[in-house]
């Protein structure tokens, strides 16, 4: 079975889709270049490579998104009088 630069081993992979998923990886690892075109290559070089896949939708899953770094609200006020660890902020979720 043909294996990444990392060493694991990756099915339904070519040789030209290894190539263009380690370049991908290395890209996405040192924030420069295109990884997710090179994800798509290796995905055209072989439709059954799951990595290719699963590699581009890590990189859309991890975007920096400014939203999402944003405390989500100060912290709850009734935490104080309760026992235990104390969580930092309050959950919005209903």
């Amino acid at each position: 079975m043909i294996q990444d630069a990392q060493g694991h081993h990756l099915s339904g992979a070519t040789e030209a889709a290894v190539t263009a998923y380690d370049q991908a990886v290395r890209a996405f690892n040192l924030v420069h270049g295109d990884s997710i075109g090179l994800f798509d290559a290796a995905q055209q070089a072989a439709p059954h490579l799951a990595m290719a896949a699963l590699g581009k939708a890590w990189v859309f899953a991890l975007a920096n998104d400014p939203g999402a770094s944003k405390p989500i609200s100060p912290p709850c006020p009734i935490w104080s009088k309760a026992p235990g660890p104390q969580p930092s902020r309050c959950s919005t979720a209903t």
